[in-house]
């Protein structure tokens, strides 16, 4: 595939580089809102469907804030209860598990501002597929956010997740953690222009052709797609396979269409 269409790199692959991503519009402000938050120790929410570029917002942010001021502790394990939320956070920073969560609390918080104060590092706490949070959990971040008579936060929160993250959090039990929330920030699809837009950055990321696929053939990526970025990824890379195999230089709607179906990529 890659001599065919006379790349150097996988365009469409999991492996690009942050700063080789495409991002529109819309994920550049989730970028700058969630930047914002990180920098002045906020409470963030990012909200997104499958596969619309929520991990490569996370990883722009991290790429982007120096790592002699920020440490990262990120989470993917969002079913924690409060005692295995702080155990892992611990864990993340080198220190031993407490078993009681109050005391836990407690020297985590003690620790993060300890780390600021002695060594001038931030921290960001990252906890993904966050809507699948346990109230009990959700009502703790509220807890350890909280310092000093809530004068001060010992991190920068941010829960990445699918659009039903909100309508947990906005859930009764969880309102006080939601009226604590600094930033929102909402990733839509891409709509038709930027699924040109992304293909053709990705392929000159590639350093191969850009002409590969025809306007029909983008039309039935965007189609197909819905504009979702992970799934122009898989439709692309399928349909660059099936072109180098057949040595079809250039790929129209019927190219498409045809690994769609065989794919069975459209659900």
């Amino acid at each position: 595939m890659f001599e065919f269409y006379e790349m150097k790199r996988d365009p469409f692959g999991k492996g690009i580089d942050v700063e080789h991503l495409y991002f529109s519009k819309n994920a550049n402000e989730a970028y700058h809102r969630l930047m914002y938050a990180a920098q002045n120790q906020e409470i963030a929410v990012m909200c997104g469907v499958t596969g619309s570029g929520k991990s490569g917002v996370l990883r722009k942010v991290r790429a982007a804030l120096p790592k002699e001021e920020y440490d990262f502790l990120y989470i993917a394990e969002s079913m924690l209860s409060p005692s295995g939320l702080y155990r892992t956070l611990l864990a993340e920073i080198g220190c031993e598990p407490v078993f009681f969560k109050d005391d836990a609390r407690y020297i985590l918080q003690k620790e993060l501002l300890n780390r600021h104060q002695s060594h001038g590092k931030k921290t960001v706490c990252i906890i993904d597929e966050a809507q699948m949070l346990v109230p009990e959990t959700v009502t703790e971040l509220r807890f350890f956010m909280n310092m000093d008579i809530d004068s001060q936060s010992p991190a920068a929160l941010i829960l990445s997740g699918q659009n039903t993250l909100i309508e947990n959090l906005k859930l009764q039990v969880n309102k006080s953690f939601y009226d604590r929330i600094d930033r929102f920030a909402f990733l839509s699809s891409l709509d038709r222009a930027d699924v040109a837009r992304y293909i053709r950055s990705h392929l000159e990321y590639a350093e191969g052709r850009q002409d590969i696929f025809n306007d029909k053939a983008l039309d039935s990526i965007y189609k197909y797609s819905y504009g979702i970025p992970r799934k122009i990824n898989h439709i692309c890379l399928n349909c660059l396979i099936y072109g180098a195999q057949n040595k079809k230089p250039v790929l129209d709607e019927y190219d498409v269409d045809s690994i769609v179906k065989t794919e069975l990529v459209e659900g």
